[in-house]
C-alpha cells in the first residue's frame, strides 16, 4: 500500500488559484484531490508531483425552481442531500467507494446513479468552473440543459481524474424525489476502503455482466454493486489475487481493471484534446 503523501488544502479559491500559479512558474507538478478517499489506490508514475485538496471549498446554493444547485467542489453529497429534502428534490448520483466531495465523485468518475432510470450519470453534471494550468478561472457548460449540450469540457471531467485542471465548482441538475430513493452514502465507508491494497473495479456494466461479476470474485473480502447495476467493486489485501480474479472475468468478457494500475492508464481522446489545450504544460499530474 502507497503512502498517503502530505496535502495542501486551500481555504479559498484565490489561494488555490496562486498555488497552481506558483507551480505553473516554478515547473512543480500539480495532483489535485478531494477527501483523499482514493489517493492510495492512484497510479505512483509522479510522486513529485504537490498534492492539492478541494476539501475546504464546500459551499453550495439551491435553486429549487430552477431544479439545480451549485456546488463548490469540496461539498459533501450528504450535506447536500440533507439540504434537498424539504424540497423534494434529489441529485440522483452516489458512489459504491463512500463519497467524501463532490468534485471527487465527478473527476474520479466513479459515480453512478441512484435509479436505472436516470442514467447515464454524466447528464447530472451541466456546468463547472476549472482551474487550467496556467492559474486560470475558465467557466464550461451552462446552467440549464438546454445551453450545455454537446460534447464540451463539462463531459471531459468526468472521470479525468484532476488531469485537466482544478475543479472549483459544479452546477447540478437535479430531480424530484421518488420513493425508494437510496442516499448518498456509499455500500463500502471510508475505514474499510483504506484497509485494502488493491480493487478490482468493473464499470459500464450490463445487469448480466453486474452478476457474472459478483459471482466471480473469489479472492475479494469485500464486493458491491451500484444501485444500477452498473458498477461492481471488490477489495482485496493481496494484489497478485486481485490481479487473478481481474484476468479470470476478463476472460468471461467481463471488463475489470485493477487499482492503483502497474502504469498510468491512458487518457480518453476527449480527455487528451481537452488538456492540450487548457494544460498544455502537463502541470496537473
Amino acid at each position: 500500500m502507497m503512502k498517503s503523501p502530505s496535502i495542501k488544502s486551500p481555504n479559498t479559491l484565490e489561494e488555490l488559484i496562486q498555488t497552481v500559479q506558483t507551480a505553473y512558474s516554478a515547473g512543480t507538478r500539480v495532483r489535485v484531490v478531494g477527501g483523499s478517499s482514493l489517493t492510495i489506490f492512484e497510479p505512483s508514475s509522479d510522486r513529485t508531483a504537490r498534492h492539492v485538496s478541494t476539501q475546504k471549498l464546500n459551499t453550495f446554493k439551491v435553486v429549487p425552481r430552477d431544479y439545480v444547485a451549485y456546488v463548490d467542489a469540496g461539498v459533501d453529497p450528504t450535506a447536500l442531500e440533507t439540504a434537498l429534502k424539504p424540497s423534494g428534490l434529489v441529485w440522483p448520483l452516489h458512489r459504491i467507494e463512500a463519497p467524501q466531495t463532490i468534485g471527487g465523485m465527478i473527476a474520479s468518475g466513479r459515480a453512478t446513479t441512484i435509479d436505472p432510470l436516470d442514467v447515464p450519470a454524466r447528464r447530472w453534471i451541466l456546468g463547472a468552473r476549472v482551474v487550467d494550468g496556467t492559474g486560470k478561472l475558465l467557466a464550461v457548460g451552462g446552467s440549464t440543459v438546454k445551453n450545455s449540450v454537446g460534447y464540451g469540457l463539462t463531459h471531459a471531467l468526468w472521470g479525468s481524474r484532476g488531469h485537466l485542471g482544478a475543479i472549483t465548482q459544479l452546477t447540478l441538475r437535479l430531480r424530484n424525489r421518488r420513493e425508494g430513493d437510496k442516499t448518498a452514502m456509499g455500500s463500502i465507508d471510508a475505514s474499510t476502503l483504506q484497509m485494502a491494497v488493491a480493487l478490482v473495479c468493473c464499470d459500464d456494466l450490463t445487469s448480466h455482466d453486474a452478476t457474472l461479476a459478483l459471482n466471480n470474485l473469489p479472492h475479494a473480502y469485500k464486493t458491491a454493486t451500484s444501485d444500477d447495476e452498473t458498477r461492481v467493486v471488490a477489495l482485496y489485501n493481496d494484489r497478485d489475487q486481485a490481479e487473478f480474479d481481474a484476468n479470470a472475468l476478463c476472460a468471461r468478457g467481463v471488463e475489470a481493471r485493477v487499482d492503483p494500475p502497474r502504469h498510468t492508464p491512458t487518457d480518453s481522446v476527449l480527455v487528451q484534446a481537452s488538456r492540450s489545450a487548457i494544460d498544455p504544460a502537463g502541470v496537473f499530474a
